[in-house]
């Protein structure tokens, strides 16, 4: 029978690889979805359809650019890929060199979705800032070795069997069966023409994006159609203008009227008011703002949780006020920080606002004249420059790091938690001529969840591994880290109570930020943005001043920390930002809570009123979900009118937020960035 499609061997070498590559990378994203579909979602749906879809032409898109550059470049001579030797090794080992640096992405890349419900993007680079803490942790927090020694030996079988392969086809093509010239010449401007269809994406006047991917109001879904190589690359050049004047006043209004300024200035877009004091408290009272690390409202037994993770917290929350609907802006510690000292969201996308370039930042601490301040941290106060920003916009603060204690430290966080209360106990015991305003910072409760296996009274314990998933905990180390970190606060309470400066303290307890590592159904609905991520207990305790067993369940913002104990305190400074006292009868049933996702490609705000939880893109498009119990339904079409007010509202927060922190300088610098 005579032949008539005679192909070079070259083409069925590199089609070959072609489909191997969106084999492989199709099988990696069937693995994404298996292992980290929610329940809730449907194994087999319209949406999950589109989205493997759409995953195949992007998992194409890559297949194709790997083969193109062999295919454009492989016929130069001495590193020809048809004729063996050393062009051919090369060309293998490039393919072999490839192969792995995919595996190694997508591994970083699902332990980035286990930790932070996003893709592997470019906003992730941030991390690099202290490569050395980072490295450390994703070694101690991940089998690194393991998984280096499974690449390399699956390498070098594919090595060996790529090849082979190459040598099957490539030299042991009959002469037979190989086309003239012609006929090879048409079938590589075939390859070339299908290579760069899938590289394309579509047929159209437009490439494939990757912002189409994001189709679905489900985000776990979204995730599942990215390819996050491509991802990454994609977002690297991203940068976000520091603000935009226009936008700005366009929703400038409607947040200044949720917060009542009563002189709207639409040039400089002043949010000033005068705080009025409540004053609760008789004389100047010690403050203590207790930042505990990963503290997720979820995983706490004082707000639901089953497990017995926190029971020293949820004793303390009996005997104090508690906040049951409190939420910091962003996760992520140094922005909550500076959130919390300065009254504005960190909405930075490049880096976060603790970063040298916005300093000297006016804030309410430093209002408190009389007062010493403290920052105690068990590690490197480095970390997101912290140290720094805080001791260039804080009158006289006085840091105690890692380096100020004797204890040693036991991880890449520094000292443990235990060691830190410790510490600092031994130190603010011994002031007593004058009030001080105390911030500690524990780090214990993060990967890679070190705890020890005995210390004082505290013992690890095993929980069902399948109670343990259903109550929000991704292992029994996360678990026990917790645990370790809540004994830690008993030791300081324990301690504290027999000094002299306790009875005249007012102590505020609050997660600097939440987790969404529990893979709980909302998480998957809501992804990087998740209220998991957000929501954390606030307990006010000082119950030798009168505070004991309440309950608030109003919506409250981290923003209104400074703002709530100044006039908690009798105090009245000038108010120029976002927060707001917590107990002014004004903004009962207007209350609310605004949210920013800092990792994902593009900005992702929400807002939080009463049940209702709003989720908007900075183009305008949102969706308002039903928050009950746990779980989340989009009443988007139901409830139009407060879809809108609420996305205005957003935006408000959103594009003032970036205004004002490059107009927030106090006079010692005024510098204003463009």
């Amino acid at each position: 029978m005579k032949q008539t499609w005679k192909i070079p061997g070259r083409i069925v070498f590199l089609s070959s690889v072609f489909l191997f590559t969106v084999a492989l990378l199709s099988f990696l994203r069937i693995c994404f979805y298996l292992y980290f579909r929610p329940e809730a979602t449907s194994t087999i749906s319209l949406p999950v359809l589109h989205a493997m879809y759409l995953g195949f032409k992007f998992d194409a898109r890559l297949a194709a650019v790997l083969c193109l550059s062999i295919l454009l470049f492989s016929w130069v001579r001495g590193i020809d890929l048809a004729k063996a030797g050393f062009g051919r090794k090369l060309w293998i080992g490039y393919l072999v060199l490839a192969y792995a640096f995919i595996l190694v992405l997508y591994f970083v890349d699902f332990g980035t979705y286990s930790y932070l419900r996003t893709r592997l993007n470019g906003s992730l680079l941030v991390f690099l800032d202290n490569p050395w803490i980072s490295a450390h942790m994703v070694i101690t927090s991940y089998p690194v070795v393991w998984l280096g020694l499974l690449i390399a030996a699956s390498m070098a079988g594919l090595y060996y069997f790529l090849n082979k392969s190459a040598s099957l086809i490539l030299d042991g093509q009959p002469a037979s069966s190989r086309p003239g010239r012609k006929q090879a010449s048409l079938w590589y401007v075939l390859l070339v023409f299908l290579l760069l269809l899938g590289a394309f994406g579509k047929i159209g006047r437009r490439p494939l994006v990757w912002s189409e991917a994001f189709f679905s109001r489900d985000m776990f879904v979204n995730q599942v159609a990215l390819n996050p190589i491509l991802y990454f690359i994609d977002t690297l050049g991203q940068h976000q203008k520091n603000f935009d004047l226009d936008l700005t006043r366009k929703y400038y209004p409607f947040l200044a009227d949720h917060l009542g300024v009563k002189n709207k200035d639409t040039s400089g877009f002043s949010l000033q008011r005068k705080i009025v004091p409540r004053a609760r408290v008789i004389g100047q009272p010690n403050v203590v703002i207790i930042l505990l690390e990963s503290f997720a409202a979820y995983k706490v037994g004082a707000l639901g949780n089953p497990l017995p993770a926190t029971p020293c917290f949820d004793g303390l929350a009996k005997n104090g006020m508690m906040f049951t609907n409190y939420y910091v802006p962003v996760q992520n510690t140094p922005r909550s920080i500076f959130s919390a000292l300065f009254g504005i969201p960190d909405v930075n996308l490049d880096v976060s606002a603790s970063q040298p370039d916005l300093i000297n930042q006016k804030t309410i601490l430093n209002s408190f004249a009389g007062y010493e301040k403290y920052y105690f941290v068990g590690g490197d106060p480095s970390w997101g420059n912290l140290g720094g920003f805080l001791a260039s916009n804080i009158d006289e603060l006085q840091t105690y790091s890692q380096s100020s204690f004797k204890s040693k430290a036991k991880d890449t966080w520094g000292i443990s938690d235990v060691d830190l209360f410790r510490e600092t106990n031994e130190l603010l015991k011994t002031k007593s001529k004058q009030p001080f305003f105390a911030l500690i910072q524990t780090s214990g409760h993060h990967r890679p969840y070190n705890f020890p296996k005995q210390e004082g009274s505290f013992r690890p314990i095993e929980v069902d591994a399948n109670q343990l998933k259903k109550n929000g905990f991704p292992s029994s180390n996360a678990f026990n880290s917790l645990r370790y970190l809540d004994y830690s606060l008993c030791t300081y309470f324990e301690a504290a109570r027999n000094e002299p400066y306790f009875k005249n303290t007012i102590f505020l307890l609050m997660g600097d930020h939440g987790l969404n590592d529990g893979i709980l159904d909302m998480d998957s609905k809501l992804g990087e943005i998740s209220l998991s991520a957000f929501h954390v207990p606030l307990l006010l305790y000082a119950p030798d001043l009168g505070i004991r067993g309440q309950i608030n369940n109003q919506v409250a913002s981290e923003l209104d920390l400074l703002p709530t104990i100044a006039a908690y305190l009798g105090r009245s400074p000038m108010n120029d930002k976002l927060g707001r006292d917590l107990f002014d009868p004004a903004y009962k049933g207007t209350a609310s809570a605004f949210t920013f996702s800092a990792w994902g490609s593009r900005p992702s705000i929400g807002l939080v009123q009463g049940n209702f939880y709003l989720i908007a893109e900075i183009n305008g498009r949102s969706t308002l979900f039903l928050v009950n119990q746990g779980q989340v339904q989009d009443v988007t079409g139901n409830y139009p009118e407060q879809a809108k007010r609420m996305t205005e509202l957003a935006l408000g927060y959103y594009e003032t937020s970036r205004y004002l922190m490059y107009h927030n300088q106090t006079e010692k610098n005024e510098t204003i960035k463009k």
